[in-house]
């Protein structure tokens, strides 16, 4: 049995197999990450940095209102643009979003998410910087892995970035197809594996999310999101929304379903 702990509630237990609409909605409207994205800037203040022609710096406005919905369209434009500088905008701003809040995003802001986002085109102290013909390559071979629905092959491509990895490459998987696409991290990754103790049909979903591709990283990765894809399209075919923070229902995607075990396990 596949239990989820409220963190809100520590006595409250449910199997996630027999959730219904109402305790997945429950979950999704629990869902508190913050919006912060990388926006461009003409001012080469402290808080930006360039590359080339692209200046960027931090946009907090979408966190006071939880414009989640914004953020994700504001990504996936980015990723799916046919002009790489576009691409390598909207990658630099998942990685800064990614590492805003860190694995606890009620702890606010980590203070070291510009510096992180940064090695993606200046690379960690003492090494080369990373390839942006590698960085080009490797987005427009996921972009079409993920087109053709190979999962694992697009996380494959993306994870061929330098300092990526499988947390951050996911990330992005997610941003170009919420619907079919979710984050694998190490927070995740902790959630699958307290599930598999549960009930060992989820044992095929654990890895690490260290180190480089695995055969059974792509193949874990392919089934946690085809759980989350199915479990979208029955809820949906349920007749079941989710509420925006400003009341707006939305239908369900694979990523909110992700999202919804984030939130409460």
């Amino acid at each position: 049995m596949n239990y989820i702990t409220d963190g809100k509630d520590s006595g409250h237990k449910m199997n996630i197999q027999d959730w219904g609409a109402p305790d997945w909605e429950r979950a999704r409207n629990c869902y508190v990450y913050p919006p912060a994205r990388l926006i461009r800037t003409l001012d080469e203040g402290a808080t930006s940095f360039q590359h080339g022609n692209l200046t960027l710096t931090k946009d907090l406005s979408l966190i006071a209102t939880s414009d989640r919905h914004t953020l994700d369209e504001f990504h996936s434009k980015l990723l799916w643009s046919d002009g790489f500088e576009d691409n390598l905008h909207g990658l630099l701003s998942v990685v800064f979003w990614g590492n805003y809040a860190g694995s606890d995003p009620t702890k606010g802001p980590n203070g070291f998410a510009l510096a992180r986002t940064k090695w993606m085109v200046e690379g960690k102290a003492g090494k080369p910087k990373p390839s942006m013909n590698t960085l080009e390559a490797a987005l427009r071979d996921g972009r079409t892995h993920l087109k053709e629905g190979r999962l694992d092959h697009a996380l494959k491509a993306l994870m061929g970035i330098p300092n990526l990895g499988m947390s951050f490459a996911s990330k992005v998987l997610m941003f170009l197809d919420p619907s079919r696409a979710v984050i694998y991290d190490s927070k995740i990754a902790e959630k699958i594996a307290r599930l598999a103790q549960l009930d060992r049909t989820w044992g095929s979903r654990v890895v690490s999310v260290g180190l480089g591709y695995t055969k059974s990283k792509g193949s874990a990765y392919t089934s946690w999101c085809e759980f989350c894809i199915d479990t979208a399209a029955e809820l949906n075919a349920k007749g079941s929304t989710w509420l925006e923070t400003n009341g707006t229902k939305r239908p369900w995607r694979a990523v909110d379903v992700e999202r919804s075990i984030f939130a409460l396990l």
